[in-house]
């Protein structure tokens, strides 16, 4: 599943769970709400600037279907993990990972959503997405001029949540 749409991004799907997140749990479960899948690239070159430039285009291959797929399915996430994530002992924290409920994800068209949509609406308060964008990739200059952008075009700036 997904595999097609991913293959272009030179990613592909390593797991997926349903998730059950009431209270204050995180754990696997049939009746989960909670829908949490990891990609990884298929080979070492995929770099910094691949995970911010895919960002978007990963995010669209799954928003909003996976929500018109599962009618109980409450909210989502994917990570974009390291190379050779799955062959690791121990699950890698990610490059990238976005977070969205049912409700949040309604009030953003995924038709036409780009970078700086994106990110403003995790800069915005109350945020539309949770976000999470590596150290690394925070590093990079691109990734500076993006919230540069956003700034000039909303107003918004980044809050600690992204780290």
């Amino acid at each position: 599943m997904f595999d097609d749409e991913l293959e272009p991004f030179g990613l592909r799907l390593t797991r997926g769970a349903l998730i059950d997140i009431s209270g204050d749990k995180y754990e696997p479960s049939d009746e989960g709400t909670h829908l949490a899948l990891y990609v990884e690239p298929g080979s070492d070159a995929y770099s910094g600037l691949d995970y911010l430039a895919n960002l978007v285009p990963l995010t669209k291959v799954f928003l909003p279907e996976v929500f018109d797929r599962w009618p109980g399915l409450m909210s989502f996430d994917v990570c974009q993990e390291p190379p050779g994530a799955l062959d690791s002992d121990e699950e890698p924290p990610p490059e990238t990972q976005i977070n969205v409920s049912r409700v949040q994800s309604d009030t953003i068209d995924w038709g036409t959503v780009d970078d700086v949509d994106l990110l403003a609406a995790a800069f915005g308060e109350p945020p539309q997405v949770r976000l999470v964008i590596s150290e690394r990739i925070r590093a990079l200059p691109e990734y500076d001029e993006l919230v540069a952008e956003v700034e000039a075009e909303t107003g918004l700036t980044p809050s600690s949540s992204l780290e």
